[in-house]
C-alpha cells in the first residue's frame, strides 16, 4: 500500500525538474547522512519487528522524503502583493504484504469494511535523528496496519471463490534493479529580495500603460531534495530543482476585453534573471499584441477540416494526441474487484492501447522515442530530464514507444499490466493539486518521421486539402510569443485563394486524440524544442482565459522535440457567442 502526504496546499502548484550532479559516496557526518541513516534504521527495524495480529508482514517498505525549500513573490503594476519563503518536509510510504506475486495492492472490496488511512503525519524540519525515525515509526505503523488489513481482506475472498492465488492474471509488483546513487544539486535558491526586485521591476512595465486593467507577475522556485530507501536496498539521493515565471495581463479596448500571458520555466532560477532583457522585450510584444487581438473578428461558424499546428502548437498537439483520455501511452492496470453480486473480476481497461502493443496505431511515417536521460538537444536545456523515478527506477536509455507507426510499448512503473509487465522507470516526480506527488509521464519526447516537408510546402498542402474539400479557408495555429517560452496560441483564418492570413478568435479545439494520427501526417524539417507541463491546458487558442490558465502551472515537466510544424485532417473547431455583457472597471484605473 502506497500512503503519500504534503504539508504546502496553496503556492507549491509546480512541476519538478531534477537537477544534474555529481554522484559520490554518502559522507557520515553530513545532514544527508543523518537524515538517510534515519530513514534507514527505521525501516529496516519495522521489516524485522512489525506485526498486526495474525496478519502477513510486510516483504517490501520503501520510505520517500521530500526536503523542500520554496520561494514565492508576485507584484501587480510594480507593488508587491504577495510574497513567501518556506521550507517545508513531506513523505512517501510505500508498505506490502505478501509478495510480489499477490500483495495488498490493486483490489477493491466492496464487501468489507475498508482499512483506515494513515491520517496527517508531519515530518520534522530540523535534522533530529531521533525525531525524523520517531515520524517514521508512525507513519509506517499505520500504513502497514492498512495494508496487512487490505492482504487479509484479499486473501479471505481467494478463499471464498475458490480462487487459486497462484491463477491471478496480473502479478501485484514487479522486481527492479537495486540502485545505489546520490546526486547533488549546483542550483542556488535566490534570495527572496533579489526575486522582489525582479518581480517588482517586471510588473513596472504595463504601470503606465492606463488600458491595462490587470497585471500580475509571479516568481516560484522550488529547490528540494528527496531521500528514497527501499528494503531491497536501493538509497538514493537526488534534487529536483525548478523555477517559473508568469506573466499575465489584460487589457480594455472600447467595447473589447482580451488577456494574454507567457511563462518562462528553467531549471536554474539564474537563467530566468540572466533573461531579464529578453523577458522585458517578450513583455512589450505581450502588450502590443493586445490590441491586435482586440480588434480580431470573431469566428462564426464551426470548422471541420485541415489545420496547420506552428512551433508550441505543435508540440502541445503532440502532447494531447498521445497523452489524451481514453487511449494514451500510459500503461493502465486492471485492478482485481469483489462486490457482493459478482464474484471476482478484472476491471475494463480504457486504454485500447493495451492490447496494441506491436500493432499498427498512427501513421508508418512517424516514430517516438523517450530519452529520459537527456539534458539538452541543440543548446537547449530539457526540462524533462531525470535521473530515476519516484520508486528507484533508473529510467530506459532509450524508451521505443511507436516505431514506423508501429506500437512497441507504454509508459509504465513497478505496478504491471497485462502488457507491460515492468516498469520502464516513468512513474515521474510531478505536481498535483498544489502537492509534490508522482505518477506516470513522459520526459523527453522525440518525433521522428521518414518523409518531411518544409513549413512553406505545408502551407501550400493546407490550402490545397481545404480546397480539395470545398472549404474558403483553413487554420493555422501559432503562438503569439517566439522563442523558448510558453505564451497563449493564436488563431489564424487562411483564405484559400490568396493564402492571406487574418487573425480570429471565438473558436475552441476539439480535445484531438491518437486517432487524429491515424491518417496520413505531414510534418515539418526543422525541428523545434518544447520545454513545458503535461496537463489538461493544452491548445487553448483563444486567449480569454489566459491568465488563469496560466497561474502558476501543474502537472509533469516534459521536453518535446518535434518538428516544427504538423498537418492534421479531420480538425474540429467550434465557436462560441461573444458576451453579451462584459464585467468592466465603472471607473478608469488610477
Amino acid at each position: 500500500m502506497l500512503r503519500k502526504t504534503s504539508k504546502f496546499k496553496t503556492l507549491i502548484l509546480l512541476q519538478s525538474l531534477l537537477a544534474l550532479g555529481m554522484c559520490k559516496k554518502i559522507n557520515a557526518t553530513t545532514p544527508d547522512s543523518l537524515i538517510f541513516r534515519a530513514i534507514v534504521d527505521e525501516v529496516e527495524r519495522n521489516m524485522r519487528e512489525i506485526q498486526y495480529k495474525d496478519y502477513a508482514r510486510p516483504f517490501y517498505i520503501s520510505f520517500t522524503l521530500e526536503d523542500i525549500h520554496t520561494v514565492y513573490v508576485d507584484a501587480s503594476f510594480g507593488a508587491i502583493i504577495n510574497s513567501n519563503e518556506k521550507r517545508d518536509r513531506s513523505w512517501a510510504n510505500r508498505v506490502l504484504c505478501g509478495s510480489y506475486q499477490l500483495n495488498d495492492e490493486n483490489y477493491y472490496d466492496a464487501t468489507r469494511t475498508k482499512a483506515s488511512g494513515d491520517g496527517t503525519l508531519s515530518l520534522p524540519l530540523d535534522n533530529d535523528y531521533w525525531g525524523i525515525r520517531r515520524a517514521l515509526w508512525l507513519i509506517i505503523n499505520n500504513t502497514y496496519k492498512s495494508a496487512a488489513q487490505t492482504y487479509q481482506n484479499k486473501i479471505e475472498a481467494l478463499k471464498e471463490k475458490n480462487f487459486p492465488h497462484d491463477s491471478l492474471e496480473i502479478p501485484d509488483f514487479s522486481k527492479a534493479p537495486t540502485v545505489s546513487i546520490q546526486l547533488d544539486s549546483k542550483i542556488k535558491v535566490v534570495p527572496i529580495d533579489s526575486v522582489k526586485e525582479l518581480v517588482r521591476s517586471l510588473s513596472s512595465l504595463f504601470t503606465d500603460k492606463k488600458n491595462i486593467s490587470f497585471s500580475n507577475v509571479s516568481y516560484f522556485q522550488i529547490h528540494a531534495k528527496i531521500y528514497f530507501y527501499s528494503s531491497e536496498g536501493s538509497r538514493i539521493i537526488f534534487p529536483i530543482d525548478y523555477t517559473v515565471l508568469n506573466v499575465g495581463i489584460l487589457g480594455e479596448y472600447g467595447s473589447e476585453t482580451v488577456s494574454d500571458a507567457l511563462t518562462i520555466v528553467e531549471r536554474d532560477a539564474a537563467k530566468v534573471f540572466a533573461k531579464k532583457t529578453l523577458i522585458t522585450n517578450s513583455l512589450d510584444s505581450l502588450y502590443r499584441n493586445l490590441e491586435k487581438k482586440a480588434s480580431a473578428t470573431y469566428v462564426k461558424e464551426n470548422y471541420y477540416g485541415p489545420v496547420l499546428f506552428i512551433y508550441q502548437a505543435a508540440a502541445q498537439a503532440w502532447l494531447q494526441t498521445l497523452f489524451g483520455y481514453p487511449d494514451n501511452l500510459f500503461a493502465y492496470r486492471e485492478p482485481l474487484y469483489n462486490t457482493s453480486n459478482k464474484t471476482l473480476y478484472y476491471g475494463q481497461n480504457m486504454n485500447s492501447l493495451e492490447t496494441k502493443i506491436n500493432k499498427s496505431v498512427i501513421d508508418k511515417n512517424i516514430s517516438i522515442y523517450d530519452l529520459a536521460k537527456l539534458t539538452s538537444w541543440d543548446g537547449n536545456d530539457l526540462l524533462g530530464y531525470y535521473p530515476v523515478d519516484a520508486e528507484g527506477v533508473i529510467p530506459t536509455d532509450t524508451l521505443k514507444l511507436i516505431e514506423n507507426g508501429v506500437l512497441k510499448t507504454l509508459y509504465n512503473g513497478r505496478t504491471p499490466t497485462r502488457n507491460v509487465p515492468y516498469s520502464n522507470g516513468h512513474m515521474r516526480f510531478t505536481f498535483i493539486n498544489g502537492a509534490l506527488t508522482s505518477g506516470l509521464g513522459p520526459a523527453n519526447i522525440l518525433i521522428q518521421a521518414n518523409q518531411t516537408y518544409s513549413e512553406e510546402q505545408l502551407k501550400k498542402q493546407l490550402l490545397q486539402k481545404a480546397r480539395e474539400q470545398g472549404l474558403d479557408y483553413a487554420y493555422i495555429v501559432r503562438p503569439s510569443l517566439s522563442g523558448n517560452l510558453i505564451s497563449s496560441l493564436n488563431l489564424y483564418q487562411v483564405n484559400v485563394e490568396t493564402g492571406n492570413e487574418k487573425l480570429v478568435r471565438g473558436a475552441m479545439l476539439k480535445p484531438l486524440t491518437i486517432n487524429t494520427l491515424r491518417k496520413k501526417i505531414m510534418v515539418s524539417t526543422k525541428k523545434y524544442v518544447y520545454n513545458g507541463f503535461l496537463n489538461e491546458s493544452l491548445l487553448n487558442i483563444d486567449g480569454s482565459s489566459s491568465i488563469s490558465q496560466n497561474s502558476i502551472p501543474d502537472g509533469t515537466p516534459v521536453t518535446v522535440i518535434c518538428p516544427s510544424a504538423i498537418l492534421l485532417d479531420d480538425i474540429e473547431l467550434t465557436f462560441y457567442n461573444k458576451s453579451l455583457i462584459d464585467e468592466k472597471p465603472l471607473v478608469p484605473r488610477p
